[in-house]
């Protein structure tokens, strides 16, 4: 079965990427101005200008926020930096698994020719003719390097009994991403009472977390949020594989998941 995925509109892929753009200058424009125009020591400035010239040093310095920002941290981050967290987006893999160092490095290397075309709005028109015809709303980087851009928004509508208030579910899901463990743990807790089909791509997401614990709550709260939404295709064969491999770890414990048996 196929996991009920929203992908990225394009606006709000646009919005990311310009908040991007933005921090990653505000941080590498000033390290450049600092050294080039400010600093007194003649071989400074040697190193980053030759007779007025960028250095190969300086394009490294221009280009390490970036490298930083869109590398390590959107790997580390499941998907997200800045810009996707407050579009409510997320980068993952094209097969619906979260993005690895790898595939963040070759997003990031074939992103920069793409970026000089986007200047001229000739790469925003091919992103946006792509867009429109492909089925997971992917631009030409996604198809290059094989990646997708999901909504993570919570949506408003069709809340169940158990679900609570949409702000709730949002700040829920939120949580599953946080720096603290335990705070995470009692996200997923709270989430497998809930219920609501909403937080699947959250607690999918979170099956990857570094802690055991959490990818057992969550793998719980995924298999009851199938039992309760049946309607739904929560389930599909990367899930299936990831609960799995959770609970053969369990096993091997003496212990189980909560709600292993999805109801008929």
């Amino acid at each position: 079965m196929n996991q009920p995925i929203s992908y990225a509109r394009f606006g709000k892929r646009i919005k990311a990427g310009i908040i991007d753009f933005l921090i990653t200058g505000c941080i590498s424009v000033p390290i450049i101005v600092g050294f080039t125009e400010f600093s007194q020591s003649d071989v400074i400035k040697g190193l980053f200008l030759n007779n007025n010239q960028p250095t190969v040093l300086f394009f490294v310095v221009l280009l390490l926020p970036a490298i930083i920002r869109h590398i390590f941290l959107l790997a580390y981050r499941q998907g997200e930096i800045a810009g996707h967290r407050v579009s409510k987006t997320q980068v993952i893999s094209a097969n619906g698994k979260p993005i690895n160092y790898i595939r963040a490095f070759l997003r990031f290397v074939v992103s920069l020719p793409l970026f000089f075309l986007e200047l001229y709005l000739i790469g925003l028109l091919i992103d946006y003719l792509i867009y429109r015809k492909d089925e997971r709303k992917r631009f030409l980087l996604d198809m290059i390097v094989g990646t997708a851009v999901i909504d993570v928004s919570q949506p408003a509508p069709s809340y169940s009994k158990h679900s609570g208030s949409p702000t709730l579910l949002s700040e829920l899901c939120d949580r599953l991403a946080d720096r603290n463990k335990f705070e995470r743990q009692k996200a997923a807790k709270t989430l497998k009472r809930i219920k609501h089909v909403g937080a699947t791509n959250a607690l999918i997401m979170a099956l990857d977390d570094r802690d055991f614990m959490v990818r057992v709550y969550a793998a719980e709260a995924i298999l009851a949020t199938a039992n309760e939404n049946r309607e739904h295709a929560i389930l599909n064969p990367y899930v299936n594989e990831k609960i799995a491999v959770i609970q053969s770890e369990l096993a091997a414990m003496g212990d189980y998941l909560d709600g292993s048996q999805i109801q008929g």
